[in-house]
């Protein structure tokens, strides 16, 4: 298996004045990140390991062809302070305790999905409304072990481990959004701004996944699947053919079941020498001595790692979104009337390719 590098959503900073209300632009202090503002408001993002934003071209670009000084950004302004954690209620009307190998339907109702993403779809604005109940449910039975195993407490906080990272992926919550910013979850079914063409290509030179001209291969769909790498490789396991996608991206942010198919694929797959977050998350996998050297430790804390450590993990005080990432799982155990168990965080852990020694 190849190792998958998805691009993430991340979330809303304050701190950085958007030149335009829309588009692409350079950080000021580090030339692998840019901002890309959308309706005035910037989003921090960071590009691929090795490359560097392009602030001519407005795209990751290799360091040889990317002039890192260009001159002087207009200076952001004070950084926001993160809001008190909202006090989350327990689900209203707990179900039955579910026989082993049913599927999440059993203590997973709509009822449970709508009150946990009350703005999806843009709102309910958005011209493909993706982000439903049911697309959720019917691609999670071509995961027969998704949310089936272990005990109903392992269950719920599988499902709310992959809920509480799409929604994040997701998000269009900030500080002081109507209902809180955890309510927000599963709001774009795109990167922002890429509906308009103000979005790099995400195009790699990678020959057997050929970019096709005039496509582009920015974050679909619930866990945001990125470049044509990804695409490809998805299209080829999912649907049989790897041009599928490649030739029709869009696909993932029309058609509701694929795209939840499509993150449910990132969660259960290994990715060498990463485990599966569903592995991680469940207890299949156990860390190897190696894993305790860099940290590494079964739980919520190493899906971290997985979907994003080469950013967010072995970094103190930890990073805003990954503060955001393990309240909202906290929240939805809670909804869901589970534990969040043990190992929430990864601010101590080094990313699965680092050397530890």
């Amino acid at each position: 298996m190849k190792l998958l590098i998805l691009g993430v959503l991340p979330a809303l900073i304050s701190c950085f004045t958007c030149p335009a209300d829309s588009g692409l632009f350079r950080d000021p202090e580090e030339c692998s990140k840019y901002y890309q503002c959308w309706a005035g408001r910037a989003h921090h993002k960071d590009c691929p390991t090795g490359l560097m934003f392009n602030w001519q071209a407005k795209y990751c670009d290799w360091p040889a062809n990317v002039d890192c000084n260009p001159g002087p950004t207009k200076a952001p302004t004070d950084p926001p302070t993160d809001p008190p954690t909202p006090e989350p209620r327990p689900t209203d009307h707990p179900q039955p305790t579910p026989e082993p190998g049913e599927g999440i339907e059993a203590f997973y109702k709509k009822a449970d999905f709508d009150a946990m993403f009350p703005n999806r779809n843009i709102g309910g604005k958005a011209k493909y409304k993706i982000y439903e109940y049911q697309y959720f449910l019917a691609a999670s039975k071509k995961f027969s072990k998704f949310g089936t195993q272990g005990n109903l407490a392992m269950r719920k906080r599988e499902v709310a481990g992959f809920l509480a990272h799409i929604a994040q992926e997701t998000t269009g919550g900030w500080d002081t959004a109507p209902g809180g910013r955890y309510a927000w979850g599963l709001y774009f079914p795109e990167e922002m701004g890429c509906d308009k063409g103000n979005c790099a290509p995400y195009c790699a030179v990678v020959p057997e996944y050929p970019c096709v001209a005039g496509k582009g291969y920015h974050g679909r769909g619930p866990i945001q699947l990125s470049y044509n790498y990804n695409y490809g490789l998805f299209s080829k396991e999912y649907l049989g053919d790897k041009m599928i996608l490649l030739n029709d991206p869009d696909r993932v942010k029309k058609d509701g079941e694929l795209a939840f198919v499509s993150a449910l694929w990132f969660w259960m797959t290994p990715q060498s020498p990463k485990p599966s977050c569903h592995d991680a998350l469940v207890g299949n996998w156990k860390p190897t001595a190696k894993d305790l050297k860099c940290g590494r430790k079964a739980g919520f804390g190493v899906t971290i790692n997985i979907v994003n450590g080469g950013v967010e993990c072995n970094h103190k005080p930890m990073k805003s979104k990954t503060f955001h990432r393990v309240e909202t799982y906290k929240l939805f155990c809670k909804k869901l009337g589970t534990t969040p168990g043990a190992n929430l965080t990864c601010e101590t852990q080094q990313s699965f390719a680092a050397f530890c020694g």
